[in-house]
């Protein structure tokens, strides 16, 4: 032992029980002592598919002790060792995998924190458990009497208790609840440390930030962080120095974050995480004689790692609260930790004691001011953000902008507002007002994908196709494995006609999500543009195993049959589609096309006059009975409903493809020339009847 420092509580004689009388031999595991023979204890302590046994008695000792320090065990707690440095080797290479593939799979933006995790938790223990291999395999069984130091210590520490960590444990977690039941976005904008309502005066959110947390994820990671670094700092440091250290290195976090990113929203209890690894630093500085050099070493490790985390997934890592509570646990060490000599852990003062209560009830008070707080309506941008979504959600476009105008009259450049301003003027239409606001909120946050999708949407109506594409590229580039920007960029290559990027597009967004309901949809519809009947079927067919009540997916499967001349196939899916949207125009429309397949003319031309009444801007309706009437030799009403057709779409190729036929029947040879012509100037290149139009203009050819 060091000559400075007084002898430590792991290493006083009494450190441990009495060992239990009428039996010689024996073993302590989960607080259940078991007498047993020294050749059962032997084979306990080598067996590693049960508990570690911390302590045993044997006659060589008054006392419990634990079994690196009884000569004969030492052997078979080498074989146990080994053990179970292979098993953890094994379980360590499983989880370094585990996430390594999660990183590969999630989101880009994410990944950098999640390759982060797979060091700290997979790789870096790895390399210590084959180091620790290593050194076993190299060891003889008597250098086990080596490790008595860290094993009195670790058995030490395993019994002590941890009442203020489990009242840290439960404020987290009781927010965790709380914010399950209202809604993790909602939670954190009411009670969440927004910057600008601080500066507004709502200073308890300084506190009630560091309580909250953004996900089930980060949550968890942070709970079993606070439950270790929590449990040492009350085992060596004791209970009142945990409570205070926590409290302050939360609010230096929140400080720090609030001067170094001042327009960010920040949430978790990781700024009082590295508050208390920056006491243990100073702790384990301060008593190197009396502690483990193990201990030092796995605390400044995990500093560096925590570094390393930071620098990695700085996008979404507040480093400036780390960075804050950090300084703010060293500080705490500096202050209350005495010099050498001293005792670990000190014994606490009255005063100690006193503060111990007043911070853990600072703690309890912060939850519960959270609650009521985040429930008052009328709370600065607490209440508007929540209106304004609410507005959004009803489509009150007008009252949701009134909102967001609120907020930002608090912090003008905070992006989400902008975003959600943004929607709410692409609600009325106005999709400059978005653009701009979009533009900002990008210029604030850029790169958000979420936020370049919704330009692309607002540009794209503009008719400002490039900026559109530019957007969409820009969005998949950060995350490629967004449905959502693979789909419009689908879509928009679709509306400038490249059907072959856009089918391209939905197969990728379709890897992702396999079972994508829309993604499926548009590709079956897709395919129907490419004349590929059988894919569009077989992706209808997929849409409605999801969703067997999708009426208008029964009706874009019924014209695929109805292409497909499957006329009955087609009729019963417009029957389900129809008792589903009993008004259904479309449906209706599509009915009538079966109709006219089957050869029931008179019942298709019903089908089409009751779609026009129900929807009589369907020019397709128009089109369709304009066919049908033809079909009769009506050729004046089918005339009628090619003119009225081409009133709703000029450009119709359908209709004037009709119309040039009439005509022709007619003799009005010009004419449907002209129409013919027209028809092939307004079609797609994709358009299904492109042949019959060419084919009656060189038939006209030839009869002149």
């Amino acid at each position: 032992m060091h000559n400075e420092i007084q002898k430590a509580p792991w290493e006083a004689e009494d450190a441990f029980p009495l060992k239990p009388e009428g039996s010689e031999y024996g073993y302590l595991r989960a607080r259940k002592a078991t007498p047993c023979s020294r050749e059962e204890l032997i084979e306990k302590c080598r067996r590693a598919d049960r508990g570690r046994i911390r302590l045993v008695w044997v006659p060589e000792f008054p006392r419990l002790v634990p079994p690196s320090e009884v000569s004969f065990l030492r052997e078979a707690l080498h074989a146990g060792a080994l053990a179970r440095v292979e098993e953890r080797i094994r379980w360590l290479m499983f989880m370094s995998v585990a996430w390594g593939l999660w990183a590969l799979a999630g989101s880009p933006r994410a990944r950098p924190l999640i390759i982060s995790l797979v060091v700290l938790t997979g790789i870096l223990p790895l390399i210590r458990a084959v180091r620790t291999r290593r050194v076993l395999r190299s060891s003889p069984p008597e250098a086990m009497a080596g490790i008595a130091a860290d094993s009195r210590f670790a058995t030490w520490l395993a019994g002590r208790k941890m009442r203020v960590t489990w009242i840290l444990l439960a404020c987290i977690a009781g927010a965790q609840i709380w914010q399950l039941a209202v809604g993790i976005d909602v939670s954190l904008y009411a009670a969440g440390f927004v910057k600008p309502l601080v500066r507004e005066g709502e200073y308890w959110r300084l506190m009630t930030g560091a309580l909250l947390h953004a996900n089930l994820l980060h949550f968890t990671l942070n709970a079993l962080a606070l439950a270790t670094l929590g449990w040492l700092t009350e085992a060596l440091a004791g209970r009142a120095r945990l409570a205070a250290t926590y409290v302050v290195a939360c609010l230096a976090g929140s400080c720090c974050s609030y001067f170094l990113s001042p327009h960010s929203l920040s949430v978790g209890a990781s700024g009082g995480i590295v508050g208390l690894l920056g006491f243990l630093a100073v702790l384990v500085v301060r008593h190197r004689g009396a502690l483990p050099k193990s201990l030092g070493r796995w605390v400044f490790g995990t500093i560096v790692v925590v570094a390393l985390s930071g620098i990695a997934g700085h996008q979404i890592i507040d480093n400036a609260g780390h960075a804050g509570g950090f300084v703010g646990g060293a500080m705490m060490g500096v202050l209350f930790l005495r010099k050498r000599p001293s005792v670990v852990p000190p014994a606490p003062g009255r005063a100690w004691r006193i503060a111990e209560w007043v911070f853990a009830a600072l703690l309890l008070i912060s939850t519960g001011a959270m609650v009521i707080k985040a429930g008052d309506e009328s709370t600065g941008w607490t209440g508007a953000y929540s209106r304004a979504h609410g507005h959004l959600e009803r489509g009150e476009s007008e009252a949701a902008i009134r909102s967001f105008d609120a907020i930002l009259e608090l912090n003008p450049e905070y992006p989400p507002a902008l975003v959600g301003r943004g929607y709410a003027r692409m609600q009325q239409g106005d999709y400059e007002g978005a653009q701009r606001d979009y533009t900002e909120a990008l210029r604030l946050n850029a790169g958000d994908v979420d936020t370049l999708i919704n330009r692309a949407w607002a540009r794209r109506h503009l008719e400002n196709f490039e900026g559109a594409r530019e957007d969409l590229d820009h969005a998949i580039r950060r995350d490629s494995r967004s449905v959502l920007a693979l789909r419009q960029r689908a879509s928009l290559r679709w509306h400038l006609e490249n059907l072959e990027g856009a089918r391209d597009d939905y197969d990728a967004a379709l890897k992702v999500e396999p079972r994508n309901l829309e993604a499926l949809t548009d590709r079956g519809v897709l395919r129907l543009s490419l004349d590929d009947l059988d894919g569009a079927l077989a992706d209808l067919d997929k849409s409605l195993e999801i969703d067997p009540k999708n009426a208008r997916n029964l009706v874009w499967r019924a014209w695929v049959r109805f292409l497909r001349n499957e006329h009955d196939a087609a009729l019963a899916d417009c029957e389900r589609a129809l008792a589903l949207k009993p008004d259904d125009a479309y449906a209706i429309n599509t009915r009538g096309l079966a109709r006219y397949g089957k050869g029931d003319v008179d019942g298709a031309i019903r089908d089409y006059s009751e779609s026009i009444r129900l929807a009589p801007r369907h020019d397709y309706a128009y089109s369709n009975r304009g066919d049908a009437r033809r079909g009769k030799s009506d050729l004046p009403g089918a005339l009628a409903d090619y003119a009225e057709a081409l009133k709703l779409n000029a450009e119709d190729p359908e209709s004037l493809l009709g119309r040039g036929l009439v005509r022709r029947d007619q003799g009005d040879l010009a004419g449907a020339k002209a129409d013919f012509e027209a028809a092939l100037k307004a079609a797609h290149r994709w358009w299904t009847r492109r042949g019959e139009a060419e084919e009656a203009i060189r038939s006209l050819e030839k009869k002149k």
